[in-house]
C-alpha cells in the first residue's frame, strides 16, 4: 500500500506544528506581534527548511523588524533528558 504523502511532506508537516506550538506557549516577548507559520518546506535531504510565516497588523516596517526579532530569539532549554 502506497503512502498518501511522502517523508518530507509529513516532517514539513510536523515541523509547522512544532513551530507554531513554540511560538505560543515558549516565546514571551512582548515585541512580537501576531504571527503565524503558513507553512515550512523543507529540502529533499532534510537538510534544509524555509518557513513562510504571516505578520498580522503590522506595516512593512513592523513585519521586517518582526522577522528579525523572531529569528534571534531563543527558545528557553528545558532541564528533561532523555535515556
Amino acid at each position: 500500500m502506497a503512502r498518501e504523502f511522502g517523508r518530507n511532506a509529513r516532517v514539513s508537516s510536523q515541523m509547522q506544528k512544532e513551530l507554531s506550538l513554540i511560538l505560543q506557549r515558549d516565546i514571551d516577548d512582548s515585541r512580537l506581534g501576531f504571527v503565524t507559520i503558513n507553512e515550512v518546506v523543507v529540502s529533499k535531504d532534510l537538510a534544509v527548511a524555509k518557513i513562510y510565516v504571516t505578520v498580522l497588523n503590522a506595516d512593512e516596517q513592523g513585519k521586517k523588524a518582526n522577522v528579525k526579532l523572531m529569528s534571534k530569539v531563543k527558545k528557553p532549554t528545558s532541564n528533561c533528558s532523555t535515556n
